[in-house]
């Protein structure tokens, strides 16, 4: 461990300034025996290092007062292979209702087996995503008559081939802790899936105000969360319009931004506030169809950024 790091996480008020910096969380739950030894094969590969495919955050807790605090850090990797998670997904049982045709309904009745989609990272329990106490998880997506549900499987307590979180497993989706899964596509660009980023994210669920993960999940993003309680956070509409096609897809496709609260100084302890920040990329970072890349020997626009202070939406909007 880096001076540097040491330095970063011996100091009480801020902490890391990266989640984790160098993902030194790994190595604080490896060496405290709360996470295995031998994480999955594709852990770390090619993007492992690439902040922009996974997600780190400090999760947020109400506390019974209705103040926001912060609570552990919690990780996300996308796990390879997510931009073909639809079309690789063997069937495992066919049991097609009476006078349904293939035709008809071709997933009708059809349960596949279930892939590895990210290895999750936890430093506290967060029991609505079934996270019941610190250590590496599983993320495992599979299909039930065409939707996409999913499994949690805590690495520290199941046997191969669960605990590898590498090939698929045929289960029907008996193991681990099950999850709600939402799948979305954007309708108002292409529809190839090209524009959903092979990504992983911490997202915010404002009607419940807890937090749930999102992933691409082959031509669709899905976001997976609480089974018995679970909204999606807003969609980006308003800061997509009057842009293009390529421009809307970094707005609309929740892979492509970040958005968190925003952190503020209480009395010397850094608390969340309830004002939102979110970050798009520029539509053009990167080489353009020429292959040429910008020198950025003058200035770029790389990113656009909104602030909000939403209303909070309450259990009462939906006359519940």
């Amino acid at each position: 461990m880096s001076d540097e790091y040491q330095q970063q996480v011996a100091d009480p008020k801020n902490g890391p300034r990266e989640c984790p910096e160098n993902w030194g969380l790994l190595r604080e739950l490896r060496d405290s025996s709360l996470i295995p030894a031998g994480l999955p094969s594709w852990f770390p590969g090619q993007n492992t290092g690439i902040a922009e495919f996974h997600d780190c955050q400090k999760f947020i807790e109400i506390t019974e007062d209705g103040q926001r605090e912060y609570m552990g850090r919690f990780a996300i990797f996308a796990a390879p292979g997510l931009e073909t998670m639809d079309t690789v997904l063997r069937p495992i049982s066919v049991e097609r209702p009476c006078g349904v045709s293939v035709e008809d309904c071709p997933d009708a009745g059809v349960v596949t087996e279930a892939r590895p989609a990210a290895l999750i990272i936890a430093e506290k329990p967060y029991l609505p995503l079934k996270i019941r106490k610190p250590g590496a998880y599983c993320l495992y997506l599979h299909r039930e008559d065409g939707a996409w549900t999913a499994n949690l499987v805590s690495l520290a307590d199941v046997e191969p081939p669960y605990s590898e979180c590498l090939d698929p497993v045929q289960a029907r989706g008996q193991f681990g802790e099950s999850l709600k899964v939402i799948s979305t596509t954007e309708p108002t660009i292409p529809a190839d899936g090209g524009f959903y980023p092979p990504a992983a994210r911490i997202d915010w669920d404002p009607w419940h105000e807890q937090h749930y993960f999102g992933l691409r999940c082959g031509t669709a993003w899905c976001e997976v969360g609480d089974p018995t309680s679970f909204g999606t956070s807003n969609t980006q509409e308003l800061h997509a319009q009057d842009l293009t096609d390529k421009a809307r897809g970094t707005v609309l496709v929740k892979g492509w931004y970040d958005e968190q609260f925003l952190a503020i100084d209480y009395y010397g302890k850094l608390v969340p506030s309830n004002v939102l920040g979110t970050i798009y990329p520029d539509k053009d970072l990167g080489p353009d169809d020429a292959g040429v890349e910008d020198d950025f020997s003058d200035w770029v626009r790389v990113a656009r950024v909104a602030i909000k202070q939403p209303r909070q939406p309450s259990l009462r909007d939906l006359s519940l």
